[in-house]
């Protein structure tokens, strides 16, 4: 059995990117909604780190039903309006911008970890 593989770059590339959740989210939502293409995706059901209930349909993301059939209608939409795709597109990356700030990622990921041990009444100093 033969797989062909595809770079993050390569998929890149793409006008639209489709985002399947697994077993609870798409792993590799990050870099698609990073991407200057537009995601196309059902409403995420699992919030992690990346905050995906603050993703707004048709703003940061195009919805599309969980079982997928609107999808060739929905495709057909973003071929007529490219204009609001880019926007859109644009809006996801500039979403994806807050994690790129290391110095704050570090500070939040310490905080949780503080108010983790503090709940559990651990005394760790972190």
């Amino acid at each position: 059995m033969s797989f062909n593989t595809v770079n993050f770059t390569e998929y890149a590339e793409h006008k639209y990117l489709l985002s399947i959740p697994g077993n609870d989210k798409d792993s590799g939502l990050a870099w698609k909604l990073a991407s200057r293409s537009v995601v196309l995706m059902p409403r995420p059901r699992v919030s992690s780190w990346l905050m995906e209930n603050m993703l707004l349909p048709g703003f940061h993301y195009i919805q599309i039903q969980d079982d997928f059939a609107d999808l060739i209608p929905i495709l057909d939409w973003c071929d007529k309006n490219q204009h609001i795709c880019y926007q859109i597109a644009e809006n996801a990356r500039l979403f994806m911008k807050q994690f790129l700030d290391q110095p704050n990622e570090i500070a939040i990921e310490r905080q949780v970890i503080r108010e983790y041990f503090k709940a559990f009444k651990l005394n760790r100093n972190y």
